[in-house]
């Protein structure tokens, strides 16, 4: 019976070493998971904000970028961007083309695409012609902004109110404006039927 007493302390000692490196290591387990959720954590969030593209565009201020391109009362009829720039009502698709090139590849729709890409907020140009005096003349411009400005449509209406004058408010809760300037000739706000489009802004030459 004496024998089994240093035996059974023995055993006891080898119980709880036993149990405090299992303690231990499993510590420096949990250690290292959280570590790595920390890693996996930080990089979805920096992964999410990466995949937003619109980020870039919302860093700038919509507002600005919105009068850079309509201007004011002050600029005349037209936008700012082709304001005093020779446009009229009633140039060839060639005569719009020395303004504004690329504007005479008129499609079978009677109208060209001029893509814009040096005017932060403003996607593409669109000048539309008629041909009911049996050769292209052009009557309007349509000018597309960019989509990833969507969310700042009252900025958007603001800048143009200040231009073309204050809406009705049913017009600008149906996101259909329209103006009516001198001569009659006008201008409409609309947004794209698409829910990835952009708003537009159509606007009639005046007659010279």
């Amino acid at each position: 019976m004496q024998s089994s007493k240093p035996e059974a302390s023995y055993l006891r000692v080898i119980l709880v070493c036993g149990a405090i490196t299992t303690l231990a290591a499993c510590a420096s387990t949990g250690q290292h998971l959280a570590s790595v959720g920390d890693r996996v954590s930080n990089t979805s969030s920096t992964t999410q904000l990466a995949s937003n593209p619109s980020q870039t565009a919302k860093a700038g201020n919509p507002t600005e970028q919105f009068t850079a391109i309509i201007g004011s009362k002050a600029d005349g009829w037209l936008p700012k961007v082709l304001a005093g720039k020779g446009l009229k009502a009633g140039l060839t698709p060639s005569q719009t083309a020395q303004i504004i090139p690329g504007a005479d590849k008129v499609s079978e729709f009677g109208y060209s695409k001029v893509v814009v890409n040096n005017i932060p907020g403003l996607k593409q140009y669109e000048f539309y012609y008629d041909k009911a005096s049996g050769s292209l003349k052009l009557t309007s411009v349509r000018l597309m902004f960019d989509p990833t400005l969507n969310e700042a449509y009252n900025d958007l209406v603001q800048v143009a109110a200040a231009k073309y004058g204050q809406p009705k408010p049913e017009e600008v809760q149906k996101q259909i404006i329209s103006w009516v300037g001198p001569e009659f000739v006008t201008a409409q706000l609309t947004k794209q039927v698409t829910d990835f489009g952009g708003y537009e802004l159509n606007v009639y030459f005046e007659a010279q």
